[in-house]
């Protein structure tokens, strides 16, 4: 086989490849699209949906990242607690307070050495200036997680 031709097959592998990656590359841009075209893939995946319900929510976009929760929900095999917390906290800030702690509480009766739930009852204890209930709450999450600064 002729070098010439060696060096056109690998030349044109090399451009195929290229094409390839920039293809793949274009899907981790940003961390919505990273999620979305996950979950495209693997509907099941618990930790994309949780993962793009903190990216929403963040984002401000409440009623999706709820949505995207109650998703990761369905098929969470491991840390549904984490969930329940991250699911509660977007219903408090989007204002359904009565859902967010029904949230908190389920998180709290899964893994009751989980700090979270009890750091985000105690800011609704906080809003509702119910300031003994919340300071035990901030007190629970620093006892159990010592190093978590609030």
């Amino acid at each position: 086989v002729p070098i010439s031709c060696l060096r056109f097959s690998a030349s044109a592998v090399l451009a195929a490849l290229g094409v390839l990656t920039w293809k793949q590359a274009h899907i981790y841009r940003e961390v919505e699209t990273l999620y979305r075209t996950t979950i495209e893939k693997n509907p099941a995946c618990w930790m994309a949906h949780t993962n793009l319900g903190l990216a929403l929510a963040s984002a401000g976009r409440l009623p999706e990242a709820i949505a995207q929760y109650e998703q990761a929900l369905q098929f969470a095999p491991d840390h549904p607690e984490v969930i329940h917390n991250d699911l509660g906290r977007a219903l408090l800030d989007d204002g359904r307070k009565a859902d967010a702690i029904a949230q908190f509480g389920d998180a709290m009766r899964i893994r009751p050495e989980y700090s979270k739930p009890h750091l985000n009852m105690g800011d609704v204890y906080l809003q509702d200036r119910r300031l003994p209930e919340a300071i035990e709450q901030f007190e629970e999450d620093l006892r159990l997680d010592p190093d978590d600064s609030i």
